[in-house]
């Protein structure tokens, strides 16, 4: 139960939020502002591609809003002590988790093919794996022409 509970909340970070956090329609909007920075031509595409998924999945980031507005971080007593049951009237299955997760690792990796400066980053699944793409994204100097 636990588990689920970080996933979908970790989930709603990345799908559920104002302009002011980082989402995913934050970074593809980024991206298209900075399409300069990616081989020409190719980013664009990718970015409207990504755009049209994530409406595809509307209906499962409201399932996830709802059930963070609810019960995942307020943790409001009436969905303890009463009938009602966001798991329940919410309900986000396995593979709704799974399709969010395909969709930004997908998105990741086609925008980083895009890079010039690389030709491949392999994305792997380990706590510091951000922190070793930053420090190669450094490395390479791709940004210190801005």
């Amino acid at each position: 139960y636990a588990l689920s509970k970080c996933l979908l909340i970790e989930l709603a970070k990345l799908f559920c939020g104002s302009n002011k956090e980082r989402t995913i329609s934050k970074l593809i909007n980024i991206v298209q502002a900075q399409q300069d920075k990616f081989d020409k031509g190719k980013v664009l595409p990718i970015c409207e591609k990504y755009k049209v998924k994530l409406e595809e999945c509307d209906p499962i980031i409201a399932k996830l809003k709802a059930r963070r507005d609810q019960d995942l971080t307020h943790n409001d007593p009436i969905f303890f002590f009463g009938d009602c049951n966001p798991a329940k009237i919410n309900y986000i299955s396995l593979n709704d988790c799974e399709e969010l997760i395909n969709l930004v690792y997908n998105l990741c990796r086609e925008l980083l093919d895009c890079l010039p400066t690389f030709d491949t980053i392999c994305l792997n699944y380990g706590a510091d794996d951000l922190n070793r793409f930053i420090d190669s994204i450094k490395k390479s100097g791709c940004f210190d022409k801005q």
